[in-house]
């Protein structure tokens, strides 16, 4: 495997650590926007926006230690830069490049969205599989779109006291929707394990690296699923069990 090859213009290669760079003229950033509009759709009561973990490579169907061991695994996907400040790193860059295959449907946002996953939030938390505890990766692309959105997951987190959440944000914890992140962090610390972006070095961040050459010697732990180490993050759980810095290599 090549380390530190740039990043190639779109449609280009596929391989890990050869991300599809957007130039800053491509409409999709100066429109903030997914690269796959037709792969952008409405909330409907006909499916789930909650995706099982079992249908996913990388995330697993049930957390296979830890604090969260046995409760199974569902995320849900926004519109990238949609949602997301245009100050983070992968703005350009972000892996949703790549992903315009019938199946990556991202969920628009706003009420209807929130509106569905409460009902499915309701349904597992009665449900004899779910009750005990269920995890939602939050955001396989996009971010916390507003500081009511944000507030919203802290409603939801209070009525749900199965729910636990995990993910990764660009705001910034000074910024005004990363101060209502941290404030949920604060509220709900083992429960919504949502870290910050582009931060390195420190606690309870991650980074994005172009080659394990670059990865900082500080006791930062690189995603063991990136190396190969794990099958899936259910297997891992080491973004929401620990706090030491996380990286991931480009892709």
């Amino acid at each position: 495997m090549k380390q530190n090859r740039k990043p190639k213009q779109r449609h280009t290669s596929k391989k890990r650590l050869s991300p599809i760079c957007l130039a800053a003229d491509d409409p999709a950033i100066i429109e903030k926007r997914s690269l796959h509009p037709n792969r952008v759709r409405d909330p409907n009561e006909t499916e789930w926006v909650l995706k099982s973990g079992m249908h996913s490579r990388k995330y697993g169907d049930r957390v296979a230690k830890g604090t969260w061991v046995n409760f199974p695994v569902f995320s849900f996907t926004l519109e990238e830069r949609a949602t997301c400040p245009a100050h983070c790193s992968q703005f350009a860059i972000c892996f949703g490049n790549r992903m315009s295959q019938p199946r990556a449907y991202r969920y628009r946002h706003g009420q209807a969205l929130t509106d569905q996953l409460e009902t499915e939030f309701q349904i597992l938390s009665l449900e004899p599989e779910t009750a005990p505890g269920t995890v939602v990766r939050a955001h396989t692309l996009g971010d916390f779109y507003s500081i009511s959105y944000v507030s919203w997951w802290a409603e939801q987190l209070a009525r749900h006291s199965s729910l636990h959440v995990w993910g990764y944000t660009a705001w910034t914890p000074d910024c005004h929707i990363g101060i209502a992140i941290a404030q949920v962090k604060r509220d709900f610390p083992n429960r919504f394990r949502v870290r910050w972006s582009n931060r390195p070095g420190e606690e309870d961040s991650v980074s994005v690296v172009s080659g394990l050459d670059k990865v900082p010697n500080d006791g930062s732990i690189v995603c063991p699923y990136d190396i190969q180490r794990v099958k899936n993050c259910a297997e891992c759980g080491i973004c929401w069990e620990s706090r030491k810095h996380v990286v991931f290599l480009e892709h």
